[in-house]
């Protein structure tokens, strides 16, 4: 505690109180309470802190959390990964409660995290990761992860999906997850596809998911050919997409 400011004060303390956790998990807590905001700058200095009290009483971990990691931060490239490595197990093993936290914090701090939650909860729990998606605010990061639990949902096979598709109201979000669904049977069941796309109720904006969706095909030669034969495709939507440079 004598060292001076600086990072090797820092990672001296991180590992203090990772080594600490293991023997006297209260005592740890209350050192690192104790520690000024200098401290705490570094994402890296904690990881293992963290990680270790996530899995055992994460209520507490990411009250604490909360309350040290600036509302306006924007980590580097590297702090970032730092930060995904400290929720990386949590996220995996209570994906729910990682997922309800994560969205908490800035874009920036969250990064790969959120999505790796989601892709769990989704996994453990399709309907439920559905229902609490479809419960969040309305606003960019309820549509990402709409968009999120279609595409993970869809991966897995489950016919559910449309049905949970039908339910969702005619707004951004549901078009965000219909386009991710989309995305998924594209290359086996384009006019499927091409279907749910119409439930898109602006034609700009549905024009803009078809063209995003169409250009995702990876059998480009496939996706060509649909586009010049699919009987489905009206005028408009087929000139729409010969513009893409994907087209050409």
């Amino acid at each position: 505690m004598a060292m001076p400011e600086g990072s090797a004060r820092q990672h001296a303390v991180g590992g203090l109180a990772a080594t600490l956790f293991q023997k006297d998990a209260a005592g740890a807590k209350a050192f690192v309470a104790s520690l000024p905001a200098a401290d705490w700058q570094d994402p890296s200095v904690f990881r293992e802190f963290f990680r270790r009290w996530l899995k055992t009483e994460p209520e507490q971990a990411t009250d604490v959390l909360l309350k040290r990691i600036p509302a306006d931060a924007h980590p580097s490239p590297e702090q970032q990964a730092e930060y995904d490595q400290m929720f990386l197990s949590w996220a995996d093993s209570k994906p729910r409660a990682a997922s309800e936290f994560l969205l908490k914090l800035a874009p920036e701090v969250r990064a790969k995290s959120l999505s790796r939650a989601v892709a769990s909860f989704c996994f453990d729990d399709p309907a439920g990761a559905a229902a609490w998606a479809g419960s969040l605010p309305a606003g960019s990061d309820r549509d990402k992860i709409l968009g999120q639990v279609a595409e993970n949902w869809a991966k897995q096979g489950v016919a559910q999906v449309t049905q949970w598709l039908d339910t969702l109201p005619a707004d951004s979000g549901k078009s965000a997850a219909v386009e991710s669904f989309a995305r998924t049977i594209i290359s086996t069941s384009a006019d499927d596809a091409l279907a749910w796309l119409r439930a898109v109720p602006d034609e700009s904006d549905r024009l803009a998911r078809l063209g995003r969706v169409w250009a995702s095909w990876s059998d480009r030669e496939a996706a060509r050919q649909w586009l010049e034969n699919s009987p489905e495709l009206t005028a408009t939507e087929r000139e729409a997409l010969r513009k893409l440079p994907a087209a050409k």
